[in-house]
């Protein structure tokens, strides 16, 4: 049974509970008799709730812990994340994922794993005109190591393990998914990276901006089902104005070749559920304007939109559009590292929205 939750329920829920959260933080201040700053009190253990609620995925809560570690003065913070989540659609997700800077942000890793089963149930399932329900579960874990070589330029490694089947909840759509090809895929991934980076803070940038390119090789000499290739690159600008705003600016895209449907882009929007629109590349835009109300919360409002093409898919063609916008709130949990959480609410096409209460920024 799918009990229905208000958004704007959770959304008092969350605000009350930062408050609280602030206060105590200012109490603790208060009473402290020497000089320290609050960002040298501050924990390196943090934890937070998170909640979304969607048409198509229901309504699903769960909460984030994380531990924060800085190597050394010259390198951004480091955090070890464990999440996880349960859903009134009995769809689940837990993870742990983590980041090390260290010898002066010379070196970088990240490494995580995740694993999900979630219960969709489509309207007009991948274009075809049909509803759909599917049960996907995903196994997903990776490791990426980059080193500067040259001022703010990045050039390293990652390897990729992704186990990924959806089962039919119904006849109709098991002959949607024979009709696609869309089917149970096992596949492992290596591939190289390189980056720019020049941003101001690897949480909540003020200024700078990331370029990112990596590909990966799915082949079965390394374990896999299928041998593909998989592209993608993203562009993000900030721009500080005003008395702390930032405009922030994505455009990335993802490009394959001959790959599998289990393994198409999709669409990558706050308010879409992933998945459920495919093709075999995607291209994104999106602008945020980060509003700064004081040291702790803030406002956002952003809009944005994606094009899937391949397979005599165009983007000429404006039904392959998926446009987006929103808005909402934002609560710095950790101001020395500009860690922050946001309850955003995000409208889509098709009936394609959402609430979310999530750590860290979209991008």
């Amino acid at each position: 049974m799918r009990i229905q939750v208000k958004p704007y329920l959770l959304a008092t829920l969350f605000i009350s509970f930062l408050s609280i959260q602030a206060n105590a933080a200012d109490e603790a201040q208060t009473k402290s008799q020497d000089k320290e700053t609050v960002e040298e009190k501050e924990s390196p253990w943090l934890a937070t709730p998170t909640f979304s609620s969607s048409p198509k995925l229901g309504n699903s809560i769960g909460a984030l812990g994380a531990y924060l570690h800085k190597f050394d003065e010259k390198s951004p913070t480091s955090t070890l994340t464990a999440m996880g989540s349960y859903s009134d659609t009995d769809s689940s997700f837990y993870g742990v994922f983590g980041t090390a800077y260290f010898l002066a942000d010379e070196h970088r890793i990240k490494i995580g794993a995740l694993k999900g089963e979630i219960e969709n149930e489509y309207e007009d399932y991948l274009g075809t005109g049909f509803n759909a329900i599917t049960t996907d579960n995903v196994r997903v874990s990776f490791i990426s190591y980059t080193k500067r070589f040259e001022s703010n330029w990045f050039l390293g490694l990652q390897m990729v393990g992704m186990e990924y089947e959806v089962l039919a909840g119904d006849q109709q759509t098991q002959i949607i998914l024979d009709s696609i090809g869309l089917s149970a895929l096992n596949s492992n991934g290596i591939g190289g990276v390189i980056e720019r980076d020049t941003r101001d803070s690897q949480n909540s940038p003020q200024s700078g901006s990331l370029f990112n390119f990596n590909s990966l090789a799915f082949r079965d000499s390394f374990g896999g089902d299928k041998n593909y290739d998989t592209y993608t690159t993203k562009y993000n600008q900030f721009f500080s104005h005003g008395d702390g705003h930032v405009v922030a600016i994505q455009v990335d895209g993802r490009w394959t070749h001959n790959a599998p449907v289990a393994a198409y882009s999709s669409v990558n929007l706050r308010g879409y559920t992933q998945g459920e629109y495919l093709a075999p590349n995607s291209v994104t835009f999106q602008a945020e304007e980060r509003f700064a109300i004081n040291d702790r919360w803030g406002a956002t409002g952003f809009i944005g939109a994606a094009c899937l093409y391949g397979d005599e898919a165009s983007c000429d063609d404006k039904g392959n559009w998926y446009p987006a916008l929103g808005a909402g709130v934002t609560y710095m949990l950790k101001v020395k590292d500009r860690m922050v959480v946001r309850a955003e609410f995000a409208l889509g096409k098709n009936d394609s929205r959402g609430f979310f209460i999530q750590f860290g920024n979209s991008f």
